[in-house]
């Protein structure tokens, strides 16, 4: 089971010239790793399913981690061997977590670097609109979290 927006935003990179297509492909490759690494370890470590029901779930079209790659990192048994096997510049990024819930917000700030690192380069590119939906898409997420823990009763 995969998402179609997801399948849907990767293939329509196709149709990008290929300046376009390189810089937003990216993007969405990164985008694409988050979002597979953050369900890995909620599925494995939060709501103990196998490595093989978690590759249903994975993403296709990421940029540093494929199904094999993922698949290899949802049979490590403990945190230590599962930062050792991520890719650079995840490894680098997730060394500073002591324990799994602390992946999102580790790796969600990173992501959130690279996408501000956009507004540096030139402005005739579609990466920096992306670049914008996509920050704006976190801020959402953000605001949707906060109204939850009020409504929850929560300071």
């Amino acid at each position: 089971m995969t998402s179609p927006i997801f399948e849907h935003i990767v293939e329509t990179l196709k149709s990008l010239t290929r300046h376009d297509r390189k810089r937003a492909k990216i993007l969405i490759g990164g985008l694409v790793d988050f979002e597979n690494l953050c369900w890995l370890v909620r599925f494995r470590h939060s709501y103990g399913l196998s490595p093989e029901e978690i590759i249903n779930y994975i993403l296709h079209g990421g940029k540093r981690l494929g199904i094999s790659d993922l698949a290899a990192l949802a049979r490590k048994p403990d945190l230590t061997s599962f930062l050792k096997a991520l890719p650079q510049p995840y490894g680098e990024v997730l060394k500073k977590a002591k324990d799994w819930p602390e992946f999102q917000p580790l790796f969600e700030r990173w992501f959130l670097i690279q996408l501000y690192k956009v507004f540096e380069k030139d402005p005739f590119q579609i990466s920096l609109q992306l670049s914008y939906l996509l920050i704006k898409e976190i801020e959402v997420k953000a605001l949707e979290g906060l109204v939850s823990a009020l409504n929850l009763g929560k300071s």
